[in-house]
């Protein structure tokens, strides 16, 4: 039969399948785009709920502040008016403080104000006003004159809500703002004055510009009467006017509460979405264009054409490789092996079974060359898998796999119980003197071959490499020797020990894990085995340590809070021999008295460290200024084998950082001395002026202030911004004209009383005496 008829053949009955999912594919891109728009209108709905839901959080919050200062007792107080002049000034003072409160606990109110009918008064954050002087110089609006927005503080007509979108002068900067306005009634029945909150327009565009909604298209925020609040299309940065609602069709078509409709912007075509707020009788709108908000549908049907196009291609071309594969198998099985093969140019071959049998013939002889590769590397790959068994990387091969590789690299297993081993080359510096990886290989080489001939005589052992200076032991112990296997492992250690210290002079830490049954639990005996020796910090250096002798009582380290702050302290005063009494407590009370792991020895010295540091910071040094710049305190901690190291290590630091302290402390104290007088000099007039508002601009503690005042001048600071103020008093005593009540003003006294009480206390006699007497 020709090759073509029967090819064609193939190739109809490829295409033939290849039509049906393509059809089935065109069926359903028609319903994925309409099913495609509709979430597209859900999510634009969705995320405009979501604008609505933020900007009406913000309004309640808004009405639940308003509602707060309408109960407010001293804005109660002051709606009702007492007649008392000293009385009411006090209730100006806590107003304006509970205002300027109120304000700063929402960020979304711009300013807010008070106006009180009964004194014709106006009382802001900032303070307390004519309502004349209040419009001209702090809120003066672009479009609403004095006298109508002097009519909307005093109206009566109980009304509550929002004026237009106003711009305005707030000081000398413009400003479009939302005024909220709420009647204040004293006694829930008379009504006595009107709450007014200032909203800045950008504060409305911050919350809408991280909305996603707004990456996409633009979204306004508009009033009852279609007065715009704000939009994300404005530049806030360079916003001078108010913002203005846009005029297209379809905008008015805008029914219900909420929904979607088709408009026209700018000359382009575009779906708004609106949703009506359910605090205020604003509305939220979102215009998308048109192309964006069909992106997802165009995006569909271009994939769509798209996949069919490449489907369509891909299946012809398939069709017609299935074909010539159906065609002739021999050829192609042929081809396949020719491309394996090293022959240059066109094999020669009898017929396709010979060149079958000589492709085969070649490929065994390949596998036999991989097998010998193999075998001149089988020590390393030994070693591997003794790494992986006490690491625990083998029991997810499952037990069939690793009885393979256990015979395979002649790994006999004599028993199901195991323990390991884990050695530290300490000191191998009389066997050995250079630092080369071959006298380090030599080093290994000796103890392997010790430890194994010791652990052999108790079952079957084998040596792992970990690191350079660190190898592990795994001994699988017969039957006959299960019964005080913790004596048997600490005599072959001791007797390992002993010899290779005998006869080559280097010396080993050993660590000791507990024996554990089955191939799984190798891993727990290593572990145990590297707990034990990173007991050595603890033990020390050239030891041998078994994990069941370790005991690990505590769970925590003694170092409370008083002791680091008495540390900080002598540290501070420089007083190195009581930090360094400090210290030795801290050894005594954790390694005599307690019994610590040793991950939470290193976690008590990095404490005891960090305090030291912490207290530089505090004191501004740095500590490169005392050890350099390449210092690095947690290398210092982790240099350290033993735990006399890092105490004698710690312990050193901290008497460099005393020495440095004392070195520098005099020049220092006398300039501090110098400026704080100074300053007292300077501020003497402020009523607040005392130890605890120093102790603020020079950022120290107000106790040790006091102290370090105290010990540079021998005097109490109180007493001595007294003397000043008193000095200055007596000058203006002179001066005739100057009541008590201004003299006492003008030298950070409140009140006159108060000035004449500390007079009479520092001089023996009344300001006014001291006059008369000065004027006799």
């Amino acid at each position: 039969m020709p090759k073509k008829s029967v090819f064609v053949r193939f190739l109809i009955s490829y295409v033939l399948i290849l039509s049906i999912p393509l059809g089935i594919g065109s069926i359903a891109y028609m319903k994925a785009g309409q099913i495609v728009e509709q979430e597209s209108t859900r999510y634009n709905m969705a995320m405009l709920q979501q604008v609505r839901q933020v900007v009406d959080a913000q309004l309640m919050d808004m009405k639940q502040f308003a509602l707060e200062i309408t109960y407010n007792p001293n804005i109660q107080a002051m709606l009702e008016g007492t007649g008392d002049d000293v009385k009411q000034r006090q209730l100006v003072v806590k107003t304006l403080s509970d205002l300027f409160r109120y304000k700063s606990m929402n960020q979304f109110i711009d300013d807010v104000y008070i106006y009180f009918k009964n004194d014709d008064t106006i009382i802001s954050p900032a303070g307390q006003w004519h309502p004349s002087f209040f419009y001209d110089n702090m809120y003066h609006y672009d479009d609403i004159s004095y006298d109508q927005w002097y009519g909307y503080l005093k109206r009566q007509d109980g009304f509550n809500g929002y004026l237009p979108l106003q711009s305005m002068q707030a000081g000398k900067w413009p400003e479009n703002v939302i005024t909220y306005i709420q009647p204040l009634m004293w006694r829930s029945k008379v009504y006595a004055g009107n709450l007014i909150i200032l909203i800045n327009e950008r504060k409305i565009y911050d919350l809408l510009k991280n909305i996603e909604l707004a990456n996409h298209g633009l979204i306004y925020v508009v009033d009852g009467q279609n007065n715009m609040i704000a939009s994300t299309k404005n530049n806030y940065d360079n916003l001078t006017a108010p913002l203005t609602v846009p005029d297209a069709p379809g905008f008015n078509n805008m029914f219900g509460r909420e929904g979607t409709v088709t408009a026209n912007y700018d000359n382009e075509d575009v779906v708004a979405s609106y949703a009506t707020s359910y605090v205020t009788d604003w509305k939220y709108v979102s215009i998308v264009p048109t192309s964006i908000f069909m992106d997802k549908v165009e995006y569909i049907r271009t994939f769509t054409l798209w996949t069919m196009a490449v489907c369509l291609v891909i299946g012809l071309v398939l069709a017609y490789f299935l074909a010539s594969k159906n065609y002739n198998p021999i050829k192609e099985l042929i081809a396949m092996l020719s491309s394996k093969s090293n022959t240059v140019g066109e094999p020669t071959y009898k017929n396709e079974y010979d060149f079958i049998k000589e492709a085969i013939t070649s490929t065994v002889d390949e596998s036999q060359r991989i097998k010998d590769t193999l075998s001149s590397q089988r020590p390393m790959l030994r070693t591997n898998l003794l790494f992986r068994l006490i690491h625990g990387h083998v029991d997810s091969q499952g037990k069939d796999n690793i009885d393979r590789s256990l015979e395979l690299f002649d790994i006999q297993l004599i028993s199901d119980k195991f323990a390991v081993m884990v050695m530290d080359i300490d000191d191998r510096s009389g066997f050995i003197k250079a630092d080369s990886e071959y006298e380090w290989a030599l080093v290994r080489f000796v103890t392997t071959n010790v430890m194994e001939e010791l652990g052999n005589r108790v079952g079957r052992a084998y040596m792992v490499e970990l690191n350079k200076d660190q190898l592990a032991l795994l001994i699988n112990f017969d039957d006959s020797n299960t019964a005080g296997v913790a004596n048997i492992m600490m005599n072959i250690a001791q007797e390992a020990k002993i010899f290779l210290e005998r006869e080559f002079n280097f010396f080993l830490t050993i660590g000791i894990g507990d024996v554990h049954e089955g191939i799984p639990s190798i891993e727990t005996s290593y572990r145990e085995a590297v707990t034990a020796l990173n007991y050595k910090i603890i033990k020390g250096s050239h030891t041998i340590i078994y994990y069941g002798d370790i005991q690990q009582k505590e769970q925590n380290y003694y170092y409370p809070l008083n002791i680091e702050l008495q540390l900080i302290n002598y540290i501070k005063a420089g007083e190195f021999e009581k930090a360094e009494g400090i210290l030795n407590d801290i050894l005594h009370e954790n390694f005599i008295e307690r019994s610590l792991p040793y991950r939470l020895i290193q976690c008590l010295f990095f404490d005891i460290m960090s305090t030291a540091i912490k207290t530089l910071n505090e004191i501004k040094v740095d500590y490169a200024d005392i050890f350099g710049p390449v210092f690095n305190p947690v290398e210092q901690i982790l240099e350290c084998q033993t735990v006399e190291q890092m105490h004698d290590t710690i312990k050193n630091i901290y008497e460099r950082i005393c020495s440095y302290i004392i070195d520098n402390r005099k020049s220092h104290n006398v300039e501090l001395c110098k400026r704080i007088i100074a300053y007292i000099e300077e501020h003497y007039n402020d009523v607040n002026l005392g130890v605890a508002t120093i102790a603020e601009y020079f950022k120290l503690n107000p106790s040790y202030l006091s102290y370090f005042f105290k010990e540079q001048t021998d005097q109490n600071m109180t007493d001595y911004i007294n003397a000043v103020r008193l000095k200055k008093a007596k000058e203006l005593l002179n001066d005739e004209n100057l009541s008590i009540n201004e003299i006492a003003k003008k030298i950070g006294y409140g009140t006159s009383a108060r000035f004449i009480r500390v007079f009479k206390k520092g001089e023996g006699i009344t300001p006014g005496e001291y006059r008369n007497g000065v004027a006799f």
